[in-house]
């Protein structure tokens, strides 16, 4: 709001004739901090200020310090307690445990913090895996348990449990809606609630106050060892938490709802449908992208889907914006680990967008688009990640460094990883990504140091006689450090009407100046005021934004009070028009019938 509400104030002074001086915080300085060494096998991302981790076969969670947040000592306490349990079965049901079968049990994985809850999941490994879910507080104290059961993520209020028994059909299991009191809302039998990311991986979520269901024909021809998991013969829909139908069983896959919108699955293909129902665009796509948790599919508007073994995007309305031409390597999985580093190799990998921009990789090399498809990095990037803020991380040879959405180095600065991974919503919220170094892993963060406090200058009012076309025009211009400088709409005012003439506006689109050479100048009243004082002022830079004929350009700007003042010779040279000096007579000459001269 902040931003948009700046965005505001820049286009009323500028239609008044006063140019803002663009923020502090939006000239920032990125840089990345090391927040953990390299020194774990494995880790999830950070979520709600923590992340777990791996060394060996030892968890535990850390915070964005590195500290220990939840140590190991409490995640073995979960294998114990797990053991225990499986004892005090066996002694009920009068079996025997083997040595090797309770030596076997360790954890199975961790899952990331949502809404102040995680799971993790022990396991014994054996023939038949007693698999324990235990969701955990930040303190890692328990809350609840479910032996027997597969538990997920809690996403707005409520998770799922997947309760099956060793030995057992498949149609034996059981799914359970659970609240965070650890609570069976209800129980579905048959059923899947489920949400799949374009990686494969099972993530129930609870979004818009929908579940997306999937009724399974267990009993129907498959074949295991061939056929896709999503390929089974089944029936789909979406329930409320009360498990009460809102939208009927009538699709062959359903995912969750995102900005009012799923993508459902009909005759083999998926298409996008609303609150009733009813497809909004047409089921004609092979697949579709999504975030992992938040399910988001229409990143920054688009979605990224696949047509005819291609991958392209479209806006909400179905229409094509970027043409179905990126290839994209069906085996990559990203399993919610840093394991998934490895596997980012395949070539012409299209992504998600971010903050405008989305990493494409092609011949081996990542550049980066923007949503008009425009190729805006060129692909010459070993490694790339998502535009945080404005600043993007990319990587040759293992060195590393920032760059802007333009391409330019912030700084100098560089920095030495294996490879990089990050999560789309954890990146998006936090800033954090892993790095591997030596085949381990380690946290660091893109955060913004503060811009160096600009150097105020004086300015002294210019004293020259300034002839334009041969006649005397009196400005309001400063001389700063042997340079003159003028307000842009007096350089446009009295260059209109001549072959060097041009318009001053404002480019809502980029929140800029917008220049429009050969075209009239539009006066907005103020042109050529003079100031009454005649002292000397200061002067702070200013670093405006400026598009001419589309194009960003650069200016040396100062700020003087309240307005904004651009060296002469650099708005003089970008429009070709000859700048003269008499130092016998002090005057500055522009002639628009003859070219820049340096």
């Amino acid at each position: 709001m902040k931003r948009k509400i700046l965005s505001v104030i820049l286009v009323l002074a500028f239609c008044a004739g006063v140019f803002v001086p663009v923020q502090a915080a939006d000239t920032a300085i990125p840089t990345i901090e090391i927040l953990t060494d390299a020194i774990y096998d494995d880790t999830g991302y950070f979520s709600e200020g923590l992340a777990w981790v791996r060394t060996g076969d030892d968890y535990q969670y850390i915070d964005e310090s590195g500290n220990v947040a939840i140590g190991k000592d409490k995640i073995k306490a979960l294998i114990d307690k797990a053991i225990q349990n499986e004892k005090d079965l066996a002694v009920e049901y009068d079996y025997q445990l083997s040595d090797i079968e309770l030596q076997s049990f360790g954890v199975d994985s961790c899952g990331d913090f949502y809404e102040g809850i995680a799971y993790v999941r022990i396991t014994n490994n054996y023939d038949y895996p007693v698999l324990t879910t235990f969701y955990i507080n930040k303190n890692g104290n328990v809350l609840f348990e479910f032996r027997y059961g597969i538990g997920y993520n809690f996403v707005n209020g409520f998770a799922v449990v997947f309760r099956f028994f060793p030995g057992f059909s498949p149609s034996a299991a059981m799914f359970y809606i659970i609240d965070k009191s650890g609570n069976k809302i209800f129980d579905y039998n048959y059923t899947e609630i489920m949400s799949r990311s374009e990686i494969g991986t099972i993530y129930p979520q609870f979004h818009e106050n929908l579940f997306a269901v999937e009724q399974i024909d267990y009993d129907a021809p498959w074949d295991y060892n061939n056929a896709p998991w999503e390929d089974r013969p089944s029936i789909a829909g979406y329930i409320n938490e009360k498990g009460d139908f809102v939208i009927p069983m009538t699709f062959e896959a359903t995912r969750p709802f995102n900005q009012g919108l799923a993508f459902a699955k009909q005759n083999g293909k998926w298409g996008f449908i609303d609150k009733s129902g009813k497809f909004v665009i047409q089921p004609e796509y092979d697949d579709v992208m999504t975030h992992d948790i938040s399910c988001t599919v229409f990143d920054d508007g688009l979605a990224l889907v696949k047509k005819d073994g291609k991958w392209g995007y479209i806006d909400k309305t179905g229409n094509i914006v970027i043409p179905f031409i990126y290839d994209y390597d069906d085996d990559y999985h990203d399993d919610g680990t840093v394991s998934a580093i490895a596997n980012r190799d395949e070539n012409n990998r299209p992504s998600l967008f971010s903050n405008g921009l989305a990493e494409i990789k092609q011949n081996g090399k990542w550049g980066y688009i923007n949503k008009a498809g425009n190729l805006v990095i060129p692909f010459i990037y070993d490694d790339a990640n998502l535009n945080y803020d404005g600043a993007l991380l990319v990587g040759n040879d293992g060195v590393y460094k920032l760059i802007d959405e333009k391409g330019n180095d912030f700084s100098s600065e560089t920095w030495d990883f294996d490879a990089t991974a990050s999560s789309v919503d954890s990146f998006n919220a936090t800033g954090i990504f892993t790095y591997s170094r030596n085949g381990t892993y380690g946290f660091a963060k893109i955060s913004f140091a503060a811009a160096p406090e600009p150097v105020a200058l004086t300015a002294t009012p210019t004293a020259a006689t300034v002839l334009v076309n041969g006649d005397e025009v009196a400005f309001d211009a400063y001389n700063i450090e042997g340079s003159n400088y003028f307000k842009l709409r007096d350089l446009a005012f009295v260059l209109s009407d001549t072959q060097k003439q041009f318009e001053v506006g404002w480019d809502e689109a980029n929140n800029a100046i917008s220049l429009t050479s050969g075209k009239p100048y539009t006066t907005s009243g103020g042109e050529l005021a003079i100031s009454e004082s005649k002292a000397s002022k200061t002067a702070t830079p200013t670093s405006s934004k400026i598009y001419l004929d589309g194009k960003e350009v650069e200016f040396t700007a100062y700020n003087i009070d309240g307005n904004n003042y651009f060296k002469l010779r650099d708005v003089m040279q970008t429009f070709d028009v000859y700048v003269g000096w008499d130092g016998a007579t002090s005057t500055i000459t522009l002639d628009t019938s003859m070219g820049y001269v340096q």
